[in-house]
């Protein structure tokens, strides 16, 4: 992989992060309303990934990401 590759991918990693950080965080609360907020604001993120090309990257580079992680972790396996 090429470094360019690299960054743009952790970028759009980072980025995909960053925008579900208010679910988990509403996902947390002990209040009922919250937590259907939460619910509501992962699922509208959800429908907004799968229906564009950066959110069809993120899941994509995550995948991948995950997997150069566990190769790096676990090499023999």
């Amino acid at each position: 992989m090429k470094a360019r590759q690299i960054i743009y991918s952790s970028t759009i990693i980072v980025l995909g992060f960053i925008q579900s950080v208010p679910a988990l965080l509403c996902l947390a609360s002990t209040n009922i309303a919250i937590i259907l907020l939460g619910i509501f604001w992962g699922i509208v993120l959800g429908i907004f990934w799968s229906s564009t090309i950066i959110g069809r990257w993120f899941f994509r580079e995550m995948w991948r990401s995950t997997l150069r992680l566990e190769n790096f972790i676990l090499p023999g396996a």
